[in-house]
């Protein structure tokens, strides 16, 4: 399947929440910051959000149970009960399949009848401004299944691959930002000033360790203080960005200019 031209992943989103019975997937290497930049514009734009993980699913996630009722006079039904979080997704919100092509083939057939139709096996219908939003890891990274021809077929797919600068964007809205202001001056004087960049696609599985938006935000939740920071920066990153980090003087701190991460994410 061959992907657009990189671009934002906000934007991308913006525009199939246009066209919201269009679904659209993301596919790029492990790390990327796919999930939380997905919740972090599903909380923007005020959407019920719904995320399944594909790969811990089984059928009746997606189809629902059957429920056996006995009535007063000894008569039987079986109903077809739907999954309790369809209940969020009647009129607007984002249906956000995690892990997707670490789904077993059961689940994915099962999941092509919902993606197809937007409607359950029991025939309740996902509401007309639902988005479907599926993301995964590249497969070469990830010993996933093989999606179906027909499968494939019904999105559209994109890169989700972000720039260090992007990433600086996204991060400076999260509130760890905020509250570890000495290390986010730090990341934007590297980011901004010292070319820090993430591991390129080609340099991944090559490395021990690789400097992803995941990988350098568990090192800013790790450190207490800057100095932790440059600390433990080679626990965390590729040697590369570890050195980069360490090496910084920190007496050479510019102050990040007030409207530098006026981003707007509708």
């Amino acid at each position: 399947i061959k992907k657009i031209k990189k671009t934002s992943m906000n934007n991308i989103l913006n525009k199939a929440l246009k066209n919201p019975l269009v679904p659209i997937a993301f596919e790029d290497l492990p790390g990327h910051a796919k999930t939380s930049r997905i919740e972090s514009f599903a909380k923007a734009n005020n959407l019920p959000l719904v995320k399944l993980l594909a790969s811990s699913m089984d059928e009746t996630d997606i189809a629902g149970i059957y429920v056996k009722d006995i009535d007063s006079n000894g008569n039987t039904t079986v109903n077809l009960i739907s999954p309790s979080w369809f209940s969020k997704l009647k009129t607007k919100g984002l249906l956000f399949l995690d892990e997707f092509n670490c789904a077993r083939r059961e689940v994915q057939d099962t999941m092509l009848t919902l993606i197809c139709n937007r409607e359950l096996p029991n025939g309740d219908r996902l509401g007309d401004n639902v988005l479907i939003v599926a993301a995964m890891n590249n497969s070469a990274m990830i010993n996933g299944t093989e999606l179906s021809p027909a499968m494939k077929n019904r999105f559209g797919w994109f890169s989700s691959a972000i720039s260090s600068t992007d990433w600086l964007l996204w991060y400076n809205d999260q509130p760890i930002a905020a509250q570890k202001k000495d290390i986010t001056q730090l990341i934007f004087n590297l980011i901004v000033s010292h070319d820090f960049k993430f591991t390129a696609a080609k340099d991944f599985l090559n490395q021990n360790l690789a400097t992803t938006p995941r990988s350098l935000l568990n090192l800013i939740e790790f450190s207490d203080n800057v100095l932790d920071f440059q600390c433990f920066a080679s626990n965390f990153l590729a040697e590369k960005e570890a050195l980069q980090i360490q090496a910084f003087n920190i007496a050479e701190l510019k102050n990040i200019p007030n409207d530098i991460f006026k981003y707007n994410q509708k």
